[in-house]
């Protein structure tokens, strides 16, 4: 649940419970009220009728008789307060009952209202007082309560309450929501944040926000995404300086198996060769041996021109970009048949990329090309590589392939393929993104322009 919805809610509740409460306050006041209003009620009706009785000789005399009933009645009910009834009583015969209207309490309440409030009120027993008339003769006054009219009164008390509660509770409701959305704001500018560094933005900070919490959480995002910096230059130079010394490791082994190891294979030829050419006629069998030697010796010299091939850097500085991954695009497609065949396409100028720039490239497209070799479906393995000038001196590598495949386990197997080109792009600012064609796989690997830090390395030709 949201945030700003959860406190909404809790907002909702307490409105509820504090309409509640006014409730409970309205008709526990008005019960209190009806129940003082009846025994004042009751006071006032005795000492009326009291008075009244005076004015003959007692119930029953003549001139009690003669006096005027209705207006007797008229006069306890002045005295007897709404919605309440006073009946007096003379040997448990009734003999007058006087009871005040209670229209003026409006339209009468609704029947669960009454129901509702008769459970959970109890209005307590009759008010009764007894009588002293002036001949001496007792009688009883009792005093009751109408529920409907006690009902009706708190009805129109809680109307009226619950409205002004209702609106109160919506105003402030507005007002709470307009504060809740302008002081949860800085919570999207958190999130918002948060998902800039979850993309890889490590230069997202956050400004400083007036509400101390708020302003704590972004102190701590800063210095998070300080140290997340500051460790992924750390983390890109040291690739960078790996990249670096393992193409001076390249170089070192290519122009040592060049000079070493090719050396000996050419001596070992020329040898094979000429003890086949001094062989005797009655000796077949040196002289096949000889030439056995001399097919081993070709066989490892054209593996070994293969992995000088791989070893040694692009020689940009004489082919160009485009001449490089030419020459190593017809290089693999001469290794055999049954390999995965090579199609190379160049769009735009590439004759300013810089050496650096040119070396990154060569080298992921020559482990793009093998990977696709490596894990295509056998039978269907044509290789796309598409190379484009990008904007500020940026090659953009697209390399497709037929070979089936999901990209998503591409990072998770064992090998360093699509890892090692990951992790050499992000030293030097590119990006690599991996996706699925209707038949294979497409790496597309931005590169960035880098500045020239070493001169050319010239290799001497085989």
């Amino acid at each position: 649940m949201r945030l700003f919805v959860g406190l909404f809610l809790r907002l909702a509740v307490a409105a509820c419970l504090c309409l509640i409460a006014v409730t409970g306050w309205v008709v526990y006041d008005t019960n209190a009220m009806l129940r003082n209003e009846t025994e004042l009620s009751a006071k006032r009706a005795t000492r009326q009728f009291v008075i009244s009785s005076r004015l003959g000789a007692g119930i029953g005399s003549e001139r009690y008789e003669l006096l005027d009933a209705a207006r007797q009645i008229a006069w306890l009910s002045s005295v007897v307060g709404p919605g309440v009834c006073v009946e007096f009583s003379q040997n448990d015969r009734p003999i007058r009952r006087a009871c005040s209207g209670w229209d003026g309490f409006g339209t009468s309440a609704p029947r669960w209202f009454i129901s509702l409030f008769g459970t959970i009120v109890d209005p307590g027993p009759p008010v009764t007082r007894e009588v002293t008339l002036s001949d001496g003769q007792k009688a009883v006054a009792v005093a009751t309560a109408d529920p409907v009219a006690a009902a009706t009164r708190a009805w129109n008390q809680f109307r009226v309450l619950a409205g002004l509660a209702a609106v109160m509770a919506l105003a402030m409701g507005i007002l709470a929501a307009l504060a809740m959305v302008h002081a949860l704001l800085p919570a999207q500018k958190i999130l918002a944040g948060l998902r800039r560094l979850e993309d890889g933005d490590l230069d997202s900070r956050l400004p400083a926000f007036a509400t101390p919490e708020f302003d704590r959480v972004a102190s701590a995002f800063n210095d998070l995404a300080g140290r997340l910096q500051a460790t992924e230059q750390e983390r890109a130079a040291l690739t960078r300086r790996l990249v670096q010394v393992q193409e001076e490791e390249r170089r070192l082994v290519a122009r040592d198996l060049h000079d070493e190891f090719g050396q000996c294979l050419t001596a070992a030829g020329a040898l094979a060769a000429s003890i086949d050419a001094a062989t005797p006629a009655d000796r077949p069998d040196i002289a096949e041996d000889a030439q056995a030697i001399s097919r081993i010796t070709h066989q490892m010299m054209t593996m070994l021109r293969g992995a000088l091939s791989r070893l040694r850097p692009p020689d940009v500085e004489e082919l160009g970009l485009g001449g490089c991954l030419g020459d190593l695009v017809r290089r693999w497609n001469a290794l055999g048949q049954d390999r995965a065949r090579a199609h190379l396409h160049l769009d735009g100028d590439l004759a300013d990329v810089s050496r650096d720039t040119a070396v990154n490239v060569y080298r992921i497209a020559q482990e793009c090309i093998t990977n696709a070799a490596r894990h295509g479906a056998p039978g269907r393995r044509t290789v796309h590589l598409s190379l484009e000038a990008a904007p500020g001196g940026s090659v953009r590598l697209t390399v497709e392939d037929d070979g089936g495949g999901d990209p998503g386990t591409l990072g998770e197997s064992s090998g360093f393929g699509i890892v090692g080109i990951r992790q050499r792009l992000q030293a030097i600012g590119g990006s690599l993104t991996v996706g699925s064609t209707a038949s294979g796989i497409r790496v597309t690997a931005l590169v960035p322009a880098i500045a020239e830090t070493a001169p050319p390395v010239r290799e001497a030709a085989e």
